[in-house]
Order: C-alpha cells, then structure tokens, then sequence
C-alpha cells in the first residue's frame, strides 16, 4: 500500500472520476456488489479538511483509523495531519490502532 499526497484543481467528485478512469485502464472491473479482488484500488483519503459526503464519496474516508496497512504510510508522509472530524492526527490514530495486522513495510525488507 502507498499514500500520496498532492494538489488538485479537480473537485472531489471530479477526482473520484479520474480515479476510476486510472483504476478501469489499469483492468479494474466493478460489479457494483461491493468488495471483490480488484487490480487497483485508489481511495481518496482525505480533501484538505474538507467533510464531504455523498452516495458514492465519503471523505474522510470512514475506515481510515482502523486500517494499519493505511495509517503506516500515511503517517510517513503526514503525520502531523490532523483528522477534521476526530481532531486527532494521524499519528495518534497509528498508535490507537485497534488492527493486529503487521502489514509489510517496503523499507524493512532487504
């Protein structure tokens, strides 16, 4: 798993769009019967501290604080960023984390 982070004039919905154009050219298929094995799968994370959510977007995305194999490379790259919703950053929310998983680090393999 990766987290980026960048800047974007799209809006959410703009960006969900071009996130599953990426996703469908990469050989994605939806069936629109929730979770299946997938090629890609791109989620939006967080939109600044922008709350937002819609039928298709939920920003924040609503599981990011008991996914470990999400909060370990987020907090690489922000881990001062604080949830606008919990007000807690994501540091915080690594160290919480009820997941028991030990998710693979890149750097640690050798």
């Amino acid at each position: 798993n990766q987290c980026l982070k960048f800047e974007t004039k799209f809006n959410p919905d703009q960006l969900l769009t071009a996130i599953h154009e990426i996703e469908k050219t990469a050989g994605r298929m939806r069936n629109g019967k929730g979770y299946t094995d997938r090629t890609l799968d791109i989620d939006i994370l967080f939109f600044g501290d922008l709350i937002y959510h819609t039928e298709s977007l939920q920003i924040p995305h609503p599981l990011i604080s008991d996914r470990k194999f999400v909060l370990l490379p987020l907090n690489d790259i922000a881990p001062d960023f604080v949830h606008p919703l919990t007000g807690r950053t994501i540091n915080e929310m690594l160290l919480d984390c009820p997941d028991i998983s030990k998710p693979d680090r890149l750097d640690l393999i050798k």
